[in-house]
């Protein structure tokens, strides 16, 4: 028997982990996809609803409109092997209220294009992170 369920993080200190030494992509000025990828196959899925999203009723309606696209991934066989945690941020009104799944669906669609770009080819997309490379040449030997 396969197991249906998606795998959800459930500790703090998996979020915080993601948080540290992850990366993000911004499909829109409401979410965010906080990630890191993973040496295994696996996906696992965590939400970050502060209570100025809305009311249970509105947050929880967030997490399964998510749960729905990600199933939808699963099952299309579109799998990534990451952590990811969709951050939803406070906004103006009841944005949440009036949003509906069509145009959240067309977004994480968008952010799931981007995701997928930097796991493929993770130096083309997207600043590349150099370590040393604020400071590491003292001001008098750069060129004027």
């Amino acid at each position: 028997m396969v197991n249906k369920r998606l795998s959800v993080l459930k500790n703090r200190s998996d979020f915080l982990y993601i948080l540290k030494k992850g990366q993000r992509v911004r499909p829109s000025d409401w979410v965010i996809l906080n990630y890191i990828v993973r040496d295994d196959e696996k996906m696992r899925c965590g939400w970050t609803l502060p209570r100025q999203v809305g009311s249970a009723v509105v947050r929880n309606r967030l997490k399964r409109w998510t749960r729905v696209f990600l199933r939808a991934k699963v099952k299309s066989g579109e799998v990534l092997p990451v952590d990811i945690n969709f951050v939803f941020r406070k906004t103006e009104g009841d944005f949440y209220k009036k949003l509906s799944y069509e145009q959240f669906s067309e977004v994480l669609s968008k952010g799931w294009q981007h995701l997928e770009k930097r796991i493929k080819n993770p130096t083309s997309v997207g600043r590349q992170h150099v370590q040393g490379r604020r400071g590491s040449s003292p001001r008098g030997s750069l060129p004027v």
